[in-house]
């Protein structure tokens, strides 16, 4: 797909998004090890990572599915949305108009969704007693 923006505007955008992850907010991820993977491969750390919802799910639920698509079928009434990303990827290959704002949506309907399962994925956790296998002091 190569560059959305140009030089100075991802430098920049970069730059803010490196600054967040070394901030102090909390951040909710799914499957952080391949999300760290990919910050470190661009020279960015992150820091106070509140919830993996992957690895937060396997240790509720070894034997079950990890996906996201799955973990929001079963926790969630969010409507199904992964096809959207892949429709999108199709046109931008085939070179047809593609849908822009269908990739935008696909992104903040997955990171709508893995905020609201950090917080009913928690609340098991917390439930089950198993916090300390999630939030090791």
């Amino acid at each position: 797909w190569g560059s959305y923006w140009d030089l100075d505007d991802e430098i920049e955008i970069w730059q803010a998004y490196g600054r967040y992850l070394e901030s102090s907010n909390p951040k909710v991820l799914h499957n952080a090890q391949a999300d760290l993977r990919y910050f470190w491969h661009h020279g960015l750390g992150a820091k106070n990572i509140y919830l993996d919802t992957m690895a937060a799910w396997r240790v509720l639920w070894p034997e079950l599915p990890r996906s996201l698509a799955y973990i929001q079928s079963v926790l969630t009434l969010e409507p199904y949305h992964k096809d959207e990303r892949k429709d999108a990827q199709d046109q931008k290959r085939s070179d047809a108009p593609g849908d822009e704002d269908q990739l935008w949506r696909y992104c903040a309907l997955d990171s709508a969704v893995t905020l609201e399962l950090a917080g009913i994925i928690a609340e098991q956790a917390i439930k089950a007693g198993l916090q300390n296998q999630i939030w090791p002091e």
